[in-house]
């Protein structure tokens, strides 16, 4: 009987028309919830925007999946309202329902449209929706008649409204019971929210780590002896990390970043442990647990929108701004669609490449990514290590912001196809002291430029592959050219290469699992002239494994291994095995 008076109804006027176009083309229950509410969230609205750049690093990257080359903010599919029919791309005035279409844009105002200019009206949809959209509708008719303006509204439409009511009476009731719960939520969270403008996100690490084997007399890849008192074995160490992100948005398209962050996670390069690099973890910090700013920038939007290959309206472009610890990650993408430093490799080499790295942790920098195409993407990005020294013989070259360490990054990014993602990079730097800063480096690879100013070039491969649903790989490869500026105006040069690929399996054994495997080489020195030094002798491999297990969507587990063949570039060294079990919590 019900479907019945429904069907009577929908060819009676143009209003029904229109509201079950309206509930067609996506306006769910929820959407119109939200509609409903406007005018009771006015700082919800910067709370929603600031939670768009809540996300760490670059962008919009997903622990599953392949990131956007765009690395913004994603929109979500919320409708624009439309003034004209024409307005919609896909309408048509040979469409079966287009007069009717017409009338409810130019007499009640209540059709909206999708951001890319789409109105996709061949979508099917429940009584909820149908309800939904029946509810816009009497709203629009409730204004009109508010207004003084009952004449616009014909005693046939109200007849077919008040039936219409009658019909959906138990679902416009659910509706407006929500609308009403939502109003009372958002007062609450008006009247205790943080704050109007930004939000606060944080990360939590607890770690049970240790190391066995390694040498205790470790010699590099020339077979020199490494300074300090190395140990064969560690204590099993319980160790943390936290991190409290500050996101604060003025305009809805842009975000101020100030992350504080504390930890006591011990270094294993450390000279009376491993003493190399390639054992360090991706999330040692050891601030003995004192809280200290570690990042401090600025981005905004820039250059309108276009839409992306999934249909999803996306900023052009990014630009950034950075006063403290602003690395390349903050504005190109890096592929590590595994995760970061809290829920993807457990090793700082694993993280990303070595490449992004150059020079150190610089302070002070500035980036942009623009999308070219929803193929294309092009990104650069300035970072320099002392910008606050304003002596211009301190240091050597001294600082400032185009003095001493800095680097400058471009990349190209392409998408072919939705499931890959390649990208080119190149870096040119200068060493104040000829150390690269990667800390994932062989030591005789780490330091270059055997302690002297030195002019690097860097050239980078990048690749993120989602090869089924289930089944993802990310992977990079790094060479280094650098020309050493010795004493007396002679100059030397060193090469170094390095590589890594994780292949990675989502959903064992429990849902939002990730289960890795990685092998690589880290940087190794491959060639010396004029430096008195020569090529690292043997090959170190990593070898990498980890599982992340999601109790909860705020809690997850990850324990990994890393297996060091021929530390330091050196079979004289013992092998060396870490493991961890990281615990990651986030709110």
């Amino acid at each position: 009987m019900g479907s019945k008076v429904f069907l009577k109804m929908a060819t009676v006027c143009p209003v029904i028309l229109g509201a079950v176009l309206l509930a067609t083309s996506g306006a769910n229950a929820s959407e119109a919830l939200s509609q409903a509410s406007d005018r009771t969230s006015g700082s919800a609205e910067s709370l929603q925007q600031v939670a768009q750049y809540s996300t760490e690093g670059r962008g919009n990257q997903s622990e599953s999946g392949v990131a956007d080359v765009a690395q913004l903010s994603s929109s979500n599919d919320s409708q624009e309202q439309v003034t004209s029919v024409s307005q919609l791309s896909d309408v048509r005035p040979t469409d079966w329902a287009f007069q009717a279409l017409q009338s409810l844009v130019e007499r009640y105002g209540v059709i909206a449209g999708y951001p890319d200019g789409t109105y996709r009206g061949n979508r099917a949809l429940t009584r909820y929706e149908f309800a939904a959209g029946l509810n816009a509708a009497l709203d629009r008719v409730n204004e009109l008649i508010a207004a003084g303006l009952a004449d616009k509204v014909s005693r046939e439409d109200l007849a077919t409204l008040q039936r219409l009511q009658e019909e959906f009476s138990a679902e416009l009731a659910t509706i407006r019971g929500r609308v009403d719960g939502l109003e009372a939520r958002t007062a609450e969270l008006e009247a205790n929210q943080f704050s109007t403008t930004t939000k606060l996100t944080g990360e939590a690490i607890f770690a049970f780590s240790g190391f066995t084997g390694g040498s205790d007399n470790l010699v590099d890849g020339n077979g020199n002896d490494v300074e300090g008192d190395q140990t064969e074995d560690s204590n099993i160490i319980f160790t943390d990390r936290v991190r409290l992100n500050f996101d604060a948005s003025f305009s809805g398209q842009d975000r101020l970043r100030i992350r504080l962050e504390t930890g006591n996670t011990t270094n294993f390069s450390d000279d009376n442990l491993t003493g190399t690099n390639q054992a360090r973890l991706a999330f040692d910090t050891d601030f003995d647990n004192e809280f200290r700013v570690s990042d401090l920038f600025y981005q905004f939007n820039a250059f309108g929108t276009y839409v992306d290959r999934r249909g999803r309206e996306q900023p052009r472009a990014r630009i950034a701004i950075g006063a403290n610890d602003f690395e390349a990650d903050n504005v190109l993408f890096v592929f590590d669609t595994l995760g970061g430093s809290g829920s993807g490799p457990i090793s700082r080499f694993g993280r990303r490449n070595p490449l992004y790295r150059i020079g150190g942790a610089p302070d002070a920098g500035i980036g942009f990514d623009f999308n070219i195409t929803p193929i294309i993407n092009i990104g650069a990005y300035y970072g320099t290590a002392e910008p606050e020294e304003a002596d211009p013989f301190e240091g050597g070259d001294g600082g400032g912001i185009f003095g001493g360490t800095s680097a400058v990054t471009a990349q190209l990014t392409v998408r072919p196809f939705s499931s890959l993602t390649i990208g080119l990079t190149y870096v040119n730097a200068f060493l104040e002291n000829g150390s690269l800063g990667t800390g994932t480096g062989s030591i005789l690879a780490e330091d270059i430029g055997n302690g002297e100013p030195t002019n690097l070039s860097g050239y980078g491969l990048g690749v993120t592959w989602d090869i089924s649903p289930s089944i993802t790989f990310q992977g990079f490869a790094t060479y280094l050219d650098a020309n050493v500026n010795l004493d007396d105006d002679r100059e030397g040069s060193a090469q170094s290469f390095g590589y890594l690929g994780f292949i990675g399996f989502r959903d064992v054994l429990t849902t939002g699992s990730v289960l890795a495997f990685g092998f690589g080489q880290p940087l190794k020195l491959s060639g010396e002239v004029g430096t008195g030094r020569s090529s690292e002798r043997d090959t170190t491999y990593h070898a990498e494994a980890f599982y992340r297990v999601r109790l909860t969507d705020n809690i997850a587990i990850t324990p990994g291994v890393i297996y060091l063949f021929n530390p330091e570039h050196n079979s004289n060294n013992d092998d060396i095995l870490i493991g961890t079990i990281r615990t990651t919590f986030t709110f």
